[in-house]
This record gives structure tokens, C-alpha cells and sequence, in this order.
């Protein structure tokens, strides 16, 4: 790190062209960066779950709906979900979203089939039919208000809030922002008259979600340079020095965001975290490269200034910087240990962007400190009162060191003991947070009309079974009567909902007929009427060639082990009810939310073992010692395991967000511990006792140390402004643990060193007796 400093010092204007040229090339980048919350973006295009997804949607008619609700509340410009003005408003929607790109099919009102009994049988009927207004529109009405089938899907038990149904030809992400821009434009005229709408689904929340990305990386970001550089300026009272560090920061940034802007790795709710963590990491270099120029300057006044000195600082702290930054990196890179893309993009991107900020701090931070920042202006604020109290702390932890490390054994043991405890859960509500529109919308939909998420499940005929046989509809039967008796799972829906119904309608709505015929001919002539409905009301049920069924489940299940349990019910029931030939799969947002659950805890696990290792090994390999690595891990590695302890204790559990604390934070948490124990080692290598030595490490980077920690904290708790319960959480928890870790660097880290130094006395003391005893003995022989 000295030669790349003193290079860049030496040849300012090739390493300036050098960087300009790099800026050149990846900052175009960021005008390709866009924010994505679909299901691809989080898991990837070729995650299990989401071709299960994709075929699923394929084969019963197209991507995921949108649900446009609207109440009819005191206040509202209608008083029913049927009643003239709602009907006249559903109708004009309903016409202009047919024509939408990538809409499929609408449904609502005005546009859903009737079932009614007529002399024939029973007549397909809607409350609207052409232009002319049907006579016995009232009676419809009231047919309409008991219908099971309009029920929970386009219409409220009370009602009071009417839904249009919006399906989609594919989930491809750019197809469906275009669909919702397009629903959004066409509420507008209705919104003005008056009418509330909420809208449901995924490519809803899509759209909501780039949005709220966009306006957070607005308000964190700008706040989280504002708070580096008070702590900066803080620390150096130089604005110029800190102008430095932040323009040297965001630069790496930039450099970072650009390439993924060029890679096409979308901005998601994990990547929100991205350019924070840059931010916080990265000015932690800068904090020591200034707390050595500073403690040198004021150690030899007048003697060197300028260049010469930012060589030495480079020299003095460079490998210590580059170890704790590669330890870093390698931590973060543990994330490609997931099955999610998300994490892993995340991973790879965090760890190269600390990489180049740190090649960026010693090129262009010592250029700019020499020749715009006037390095002279750097005070060393080095206090007697900073020496009393690191010398108190070293007194202290000397005389106690075995208590201080029972205590951290008992966290430690303690917190595994929590972490056992954990549970996933990745629901909406715990992602979005409360004020969201997109949770308050779902929750609308809860109350008002139905459950917002669904199990679907496909079941697969044997080649020889037919869609009309009563045994094929009693399989499709003991299924829903059996989800019926799941705990968490709520109505179904399925061909035999329709089945049942025609056949009531044929039957002058006689509920002793609401069942499916009992011949295969009688069921065979149910599907002709509901097929010569015009309306494909039978594609959302049979899949292609007849050969599959769908039952759509709704589902209230939260977190990991509620999920493991519906699943595992359903394999249990299919392998004891479901002969040869037969299939049951799982889909659906169900299946998708699952996936992502698995997808957390193995994050979290594979994660923290992955970059535990890493961190080892890297540490041993530069200080060349296994017993250093332990050193430097375990301060590190309490804080982590004491606050993920604490939330399985506490009960809460881990979700996209706080999934990142325990890497990121052994990555971050490593450094101080670094930087002290190099300082340590080589004081020891040069006669000093242990306590001498650590009082001098201490008094060398302790300032620095205390200093980093607090900026790294003060920048993860600026997460606290985001509209995102999951990443308000993943700030809060990573700062409360980098508190800890420097309190463990300060404590921990001491007690180590002064226990082995212990130990190792006795161990030569004890050598020494025995050498003595055996001397004697030999004597007096």
C-alpha cells in the first residue's frame, strides 16, 4: 500500500487520468441501473421456486393478477358495490383496461358470468349485456350478492367493495410495469370523481416497491454522507480533509453502482444496503489514515510534513488496512454461498466496492489530502484525558481479565443458545413495514374481502383419468375438504366451485344440488355449459389438455415453521390419498415466500460459517499464526452471536434484511481488532511486556478505533429512515453490534492476550521448577 501511495504522490497526473479514465468507463453504467422487487430479482431467474412459478402461471392462463378494489363506504359516490354509479364507473374501467399491453382478460362486475336458473336449465347472465341494460337488472343484483362465485372474489359479503380482476399474459417484470403504469393512468379520472382504489398483487407491489426504493436511496444515502462527514470533521476538524474523504468515498460508489448498472443486476431491497455499507466501511480507512498523520505529525512536529509524512502514515497502517479490508471483503463475499440472487449479487458487489474504495484511499485520498485538503490542517486532538482512560482500561482488564472472559463465554454460549431459536419469516408486512401503502392495501383486502395470499397447487392426472369422472372431481374433493382442516389455510377455490354451481342452476338453486354430477356424463355436460360461457371461465382450473387441476387456497401462514408445516401436511396427505400417476405440486406466492424462507436460514447459517472461515484464514495468513486469527475472530464473533441471540430469545425473527447482519458484521467488526493486534504484536516483537505493549497499541489506534466503530454505527443507525421495516432492522441490529465489537476489541481482546501471556508464564515457571527439582536431585546422587 506504501508503493501504490507513494506513486500516486509522485505521479499525481497518471494516477488522476488512471482514475478519470475508470469514472469514464463505469458511471455510464448508472443510467442503466434500475430497482426490481419481483420474484426473479430476489431468488433469480432460474431459481426452482420461480420455474415452478412460471410453468404453473403458463399452463393456467397467464402471470399473476391484479385486483383493483374500491369501497363503497359513507362518503364514497356509491353506497353499494352494484348499486348505479359503481356498476356505470366499473364499466368504463373494465373497457379501458381490455385494450391494455399484457392484459389478458379482465374481470369484475360487469364482466363476471351469472349462473341463473331459466327454463332451459340455466342461462349465462352479466350486469351489463351489450349497451342495453338488462330488464330484470335488480334481480340479477340480488343474484349476484349470494353468488359463491362472486363472493370473496369481485364482491364483499356486505357489498360494500367491488374488485375488477386483472390477468396478466406473463410475469416478465417490464411487461407488467407497463400494465400497472397503465392502470394507474386509467384510475386517475375515476379518483377524481371520487372513488378510493387499492390495488393487489404482485406487479402492484412491484411498482410500489421501485418506488419506495427510489426515495429511500434519496433520503438515506444524502443523510449518510452528511453524518460521515460530521463524524469525520468531527474527528480532524479539517472541512477540507473531510471534503477528501467523502469525495474519495463517493467515487467508489459511483465505480461500484456503474458496474452494476453494466452487469444488469437490479436495485432490490437487499442492494438497498449497498451503498451505505460502502459509505461506512470505507470511511473508516480514511479515519485511520488521518489518526495516523495526525499521532505522527504530533509525535515529530516540524520534523516531517506533507508527502513524506502520508508515506509513512501509508507504510505505518497500509497492511493492517489492507488486511482488515480484505478479511472484510472476504466476508461479504460469503454470500455467494446462497441460493438467492439477490444475496449473492449483494455479496459480490459489497465486496468488490470495498475493494476499490480501499485502492481509491490510497491513491486519491493522500492526492487530494497533499494538494487540496492542506494536510496541515489535521489536528491530532491526542488528550491527556484519552491516555488516562485507554490506561485505565488496560490497568483494569490486566486485573481482570478471567472474569471478562467468563463473561463473554457466558454471552457466547448464551447467544448460540438463542440462535437456535431463530425463525424466518419474509411476509410483506415484515418486509414493507406498516407504512407501506402496499401492506395497508393488503390489509384492506383481508378485512374487506378475502385473504391476499395464496397456496396454489397443481393436481396432475394419471394418463388414463378423465376431468369428467366423479372419481377425478372426489380426488379434487378430499383435497379441499382436507385443506379445509389445515390450520392457516382459508377457503379454496377450484373447478368444483363451478361445478357445483351450474349444476344448483340447473337445479332452480336447490342447495341439496350445489355437488358435481354424479356421472361423467352429467359432468361432461356441466363443462359445455361453463365453456360456452365466453368468458374462459374454465381456464384458470384445467390446465392444457385437460391433463392437470388447480385449487387456489387462501393462506395467513407467517414465518418458517408454519410454512414447513402446511408443506410437509400436503406431502404427508398426497403420499396416503393419491395413487400411481397422480402429482400434487406446490406454487404460488406460497411456494415463492417458502422458498425465500429457505433461502434466509441458509443464508444466515451458510453466511456465517463461510465468512468466519474466511476471516481465520485470511487473518492467519498475514499474521502468519493461527493463535492470531483465534484472536482477532472471537471479539468479533460475541457481538454477532449476543445480538442474534437476543432476537431468538426475544422472538424476533430473521428476514431478508437482518439476514445480513451476522457477515457483515464479523466482516466489519474484525477490522479494530486488526489494527490493535498488529500494533500489539509488534511491540511484543520489540521487548515490551504485555501490558506495555497493549498500553502503547492502545494509546497508537485506540482513538482510531473508538472513532471508526462510532462513525460505523452512527452510519447503520441512519437506516432508521427507511420505509422498510426489514432494512430499518438490519441498520439498527449491525450498529448495536459494532457497539459491541468495540467494546470487545477494548475488553475482550486484552483479556485474551493478558491470559495467555498468564498462562505462558506459568507454563515457563512451572518449567523451570521441574528443571530445578531434577538439578537437585541430581546433586545430591
Amino acid at each position: 500500500m506504501q508503493r501504490l501511495t507513494s506513486f500516486s504522490l509522485r505521479h499525481p497526473r497518471i494516477a488522476l487520468l488512471a482514475i478519470a479514465l475508470v469514472t469514464a468507463v463505469t458511471v455510464p453504467g448508472l443510467l442503466q441501473l434500475r430497482s426490481d422487487a419481483s420474484y426473479r430479482a430476489l431468488l433469480g431467474a432460474d431459481h426452482p421456486a420461480v420455474e415452478r412459478l412460471d410453468r404453473f402461471l403458463e399452463a393456467f392462463g397467464g402471470g399473476l393478477p391484479i385486483l383493483v378494489l374500491w369501497s363503497c363506504d359513507p362518503g364514497d359516490p356509491c353506497a353499494h358495490a352494484l348499486d348505479d354509479a359503481s356498476l356505470a364507473m366499473a364499466s368504463r374501467l373494465s373497457a379501458e383496461l381490455e385494450g391494455v399491453p399484457g392484459v389478458s382478460s379482465v374481470r369484475g362486475p360487469t364482466t363476471s358470468p351469472l349462473l341463473v336458473p331459466s327454463e332451459d336449465g340455466f342461462a349465462v347472465r352479466y350486469l351489463e349485456e351489450g349497451e342495453e341494460t338488462p330488464a330484470d337488472l335488480d334481480a340479477l343484483r340480488a343474484s349476484a350478492s349470494r353468488d359463491p362465485l362472486w363472493l370473496g372474489s369481485v364482491l364483499s359479503e356486505d357489498g360494500r367493495v367491488g374488485a375488477i380482476v386483472l390477468s396478466l399474459e406473463s410475469t416478465e417484470s417490464e411487461m407488467n410495469a407497463r400494465a400497472v403504469s397503465e392502470l394507474l393512468a386509467a384510475l386517475e379520472p375515476h379518483q377524481a370523481a371520487g372513488f378510493r382504489f387499492r390495488l393487489i398483487g404482485h406487479p402492484v407491489m412491484i411498482k410500489l416497491t421501485e418506488t419506495d426504493l427510489d426515495a429511500d436511496a434519496m433520503r438515506i444515502v444524502p443523510a449518510l454522507v452528511l453524518v460521515i462527514a460530521l463524524v469525520t470533521w468531527a474527528f480532524c476538524r479539517s472541512w477540507r480533509a473531510t471534503l477528501a474523504a467523502i469525495g474519495t468515498l463517493l467515487v467508489s460508489v459511483a465505480w461500484t453502482f456503474g458496474v452494476l448498472g453494466w452487469l444488469g443486476w437490479p436495485r432490490t431491497a437487499v442492494m438497498q444496503a449497498l451503498a451505505p455499507c460502502l459509505l461506512v466501511i470505507g470511511v473508516c480507512n480514511a479515519i485511520h489514515i488521518l489518526a495516523r498523520y495526525a499521532s505522527e505529525r504530533a509525535s515529530a512536529p516540524g520534523r516531517l510534513e506533507g508527502r513524506r509524512l502520508l508515506e509513512i502514515v501509508s507504510g505505518d497502517i497500509g497492511r493492517a488496512c489492507l488486511l482488515s479490508t480484505a478479511t472484510t471483503a472476504g466476508a461479504l463475499f460469503s454470500f455467494a454461498t446462497s441460493g438467492a440472487a439477490t444475496f449473492v449479487q449483494f455479496g459480490v458487489s459489497a465486496g468488490v466496492g470495498i475493494l476499490l474504495g480501499l485502492l481509491l484511499m490510497f491513491t486519491l485520498f493522500p492526492i487530494l489530502l497533499a494538494r487540496v485538503a492542506d494536510v496541515s490542517e489535521v489536528e491530532s486532538h491526542a488528550s491527556l484525558g484519552w491516555s488516562r482512560a485507554l490506561g485505565r482500561s488496560v490497568r483494569w482488564t490486566q486485573r481482570r481479565w478471567p472474569l471478562v472472559l467468563a463473561f463473554s463465554a457466558l454471552l457466547a454460549v448464551l447467544g448460540a443458545v438463542g440462535m437456535s431459536r431463530l425463525e424466518v419469516e419474509t411476509s410483506v408486512r415484515r418486509t414493507y413495514g406498516e407504512r407501506s401503502r402496499a401492506v395497508q392495501w393488503l390489509e384492506f383486502m383481508n378485512q374487506r374481502l378475502r385473504g391476499s395470499e395464496t397456496l396454489e397447487i397443481r393436481l396432475g392426472l394419471p394418463a388414463e383419468a378423465r376431468l369428467e369422472d366423479p372419481e377425478t372431481l372426489r380426488k379434487l374433493s378430499d383435497l379441499r375438504e382436507f385443506l379445509a382442516g389445515v390450520d392457516r389455510l382459508g377457503r379454496s377455490w377450484s373447478l368444483l366451485d363451478y361445478l357445483e354451481r351450474a349444476n344448483a342452476a340447473l337445479h332452480a338453486d336447490d342447495p341439496a344440488w350445489r355437488r358435481s354430477g354424479d356421472t361423467a356424463q352429467a359432468n361432461a355436460e356441466l363443462l359445455l355449459l361453463l365453456s360456452m360461457a365466453g368468458r374462459d371461465v374454465l381456464t384458470p382450473w384445467v390446465g392444457p389438455d385437460r391433463s392437470a387441476l388447480r385449487i387456489s387456497v387462501e393462506s395467513t401462514a407467517q414465518g418458517q415453521s408454519e410454512y414447513r408445516r402446511i408443506s410437509e401436511a400436503l406431502d404427508d396427505w398426497s403420499r396416503a390419498n393419491l395413487g400411481a400417476g397422480w402429482t400434487l405440486e406446490r406454487s404460488g406466492p406460497f411456494s415463492v415466500i417458502q422458498a425465500t424462507v429457505e433461502d434466509v436460514q441458509h443464508t444466515q447459517a451458510g453466511s456465517f460459517l463461510t465468512a468466519a472461515a474466511t476471516v481465520f484464514c485470511l487473518i492467519a495468513v498475514f499474521f502468519r499464526s493461527l493463535r492470531a486469527a483465534a484472536m482477532a475472530l472471537i471479539p468479533a464473533t460475541i457481538p454477532v452471536l449476543t445480538v442474534l441471540g437476543a432476537m431468538g430469545f426475544l422472538g424476533i425473527p430473521l428476514d431478508i434484511g437482518t439476514a445480513l447482519v451476522s457477515a457483515v458484521v464479523l466482516g466489519i467488526a474484525d477490522d479494530d481488532a486488526i489494527h490493535l493486534l498488529s500494533q500489539f504484536e509488534v511491540r511484543r516483537r520489540a521487548g515490551a511486556t504485555a501490558v506495555e505493549a497493549m498500553l502503547d497499541a492502545l494509546l497508537h489506534v485506540g482513538r482510531g478505533v473508538i472513532t471508526t466503530s462510532l462513525a460505523l454505527a452512527i452510519g447503520f443507525f441512519a437506516f432508521v429512515i427507511s420505509s422498510w421495516e426489514s432494512v430499518r432492522n438490519f441498520g439498527v441490529l449491525s450498529a448495536l453490534a459494532i457497539l459491541g465489537a468495540a467494546v470487545a476489541v477494548l475488553l475482550v481482546l486484552p483479556a485474551l492476550l493478558f491470559g495467555l501471556d498468564a498462562l505462558r508464564v506459568r507454563t515457563r515457571g512451572k518449567a523451570l521448577g521441574h528443571g530445578a527439582v531434577a538439578q537437585s536431585e541430581g546433586s545430591a546422587k
